[in-house]
């Protein structure tokens, strides 16, 4: 009978009792909030500031 040692890993880092967050180098499809609302008062979709 043969045996084999194995040894077990998490291939992703995980906090205590939750994954792992986004990276800062991981792509997000949507630019950020402030470039939505400048982009939506250049098309007239948003009110300027009073």
């Amino acid at each position: 009978m043969a045996c084999r040692v194995t040894q077990v890993r998490n291939l992703y880092p995980v906090r205590p009792g939750r994954p792992e967050g986004p990276r800062p180098s991981d792509h997000d499809p949507l630019p950020p909030p402030a470039s939505q609302v400048e982009q939506l008062r250049a098309q007239g979709l948003m009110p300027e500031p009073d």
